[in-house]
């Protein structure tokens, strides 16, 4: 499979992830949860919340994901660019985490262990894992474009759809920074680009800023 058909499956799967149920992503997580509590028939606040706890798991796990991958990025990029764009990736990402976690001990609801990630961002740690030198480079910036715009779908939507102020008002908070982020790495492989690295991904990009 070329680099691009491999950035269009990516950003496929961005709108999977996305559209992922808590238990699709945490078969054995346990969903009864105060945030989720149900009436008599079933139904109301639980599905009006599922929306909440949807996102707080995509969030967290997109969160760990992200510090991960970009701390392999750090020593496993020989590129000065690749290894700032990791840090910058650590820094706002450990922090959003806290506030996240924060969050959800306050309400308390359960999280899963810092390594712990679902089947998809564990596959996507697996291939960047086996990558070296530029390919590494080249498949660590095509898996920040997929998180990125998965990230900026996913906090757009609980920032308009969440039912608990304080998780929608921490989306709508660091949505902002988030789409610094993803303008960061496309700016970054715009610049691969140009420098005739990355080559296949060129029209991957370009499609995707046109859809914007």
């Amino acid at each position: 499979m070329s680099r691009t058909a491999t950035l269009f499956c990516l950003f496929g799967f961005a709108a999977f992830l996305v559209a992922q149920t808590p238990q699709q992503q945490y078969p054995n997580q346990n969903q009864n949860q105060p945030i989720q509590q149900q009436d008599r028939t079933g139904q109301g606040q639980h599905q009006q919340m599922s929306q909440d706890q949807k996102f707080l798991m995509a969030a967290i796990n997109g969160g760990n994901y992200e510090v991960q991958s970009s701390r392999m990025a750090l020593t496993r990029s020989q590129d000065p660019n690749v290894k700032k764009i990791a840090q910058q990736m650590i820094d706002d990402h450990m922090k959003a985490n806290q506030e996240l976690m924060q969050i959800m001990q306050n309400k308390r609801i359960p999280m899963p262990p810092s390594q712990q990630l679902d089947p998809i961002h564990s596959a996507m740690m697996q291939k960047l894992s086996m990558e070296q030198g530029k390919d590494f480079d080249d498949c660590f910036m095509e898996q920040q474009a997929l998180a990125h715009v998965a990230a900026v779908m996913c906090f757009t939507k609980e920032s308009k759809k969440g039912e608990d102020n304080e998780i929608k008002q921490f989306a709508s908070k660091t949505l902002p920074k988030l789409k610094e982020h993803k303008e960061v790495v496309m700016n970054a492989c715009n610049n691969f680009l140009e420098s005739g690295t990355y080559e296949s991904m060129k029209h991957g990009i370009k499609d995707n800023k046109d859809r914007e």
